[in-house]
């Protein structure tokens, strides 16, 4: 719960004492765009809600047994980030090209921000089935087959 209303937070140093993320793969994070700071007019950063939120979940991976000594390479985010963010991009110019008059519609303004919040849920609940769907299959794969 405590993700969902992370707050900002300003400076690297204190982003890490928040999520727990080490320095060096908060740099990793960043170069990938994982984690995507805004550098502010004195040169700090500053870490919005999301970005304090992936941090943790982050970590979390890690104390899941899902970190690089357990075999999990953690680029794969950075692809994960790289597809998300194609996808984002790809499907929000199609849409503007299509209706750019609504952009300033308090409205629409309302109407974007809830669709936002469902295609979230949508990749949330897409990437449990396909676990659940990998899993089930790789179990079944592993049990000894046996003769009837």
């Amino acid at each position: 719960a405590d993700r969902l209303f992370a707050k900002e937070i300003k400076g690297r140093d204190d982003f890490r004492q928040e999520t727990g993320l080490g320095k060096k793969w908060l740099a990793k994070a960043e170069e990938w765009g994982v984690i995507t700071p805004e550098v502010l007019e004195d040169g700090e950063a500053l870490f919005l809600p999301d970005d304090v939120a992936i941090g943790k979940l982050m970590v979390d991976m890690d104390h899941l047994g899902f970190g690089p000594k357990d075999g999990f390479d953690p680029e794969d985010l950075r692809h994960i980030a790289e597809f998300v963010k194609n996808y984002v991009v790809s499907v929000l110019k199609k849409y503007y090209e299509n209706n750019l008059e609504k952009l300033t519609s308090k409205e629409y303004v309302d109407r974007a921000s809830q669709y936002h919040e469902v295609i979230s849920l949508f990749f949330y609940h897409l990437y449990r089935k396909f676990v659940r769907e990998a899993t089930r299959r790789l179990s079944a794969y592993r049990e000894p087959h046996t003769d009837k």
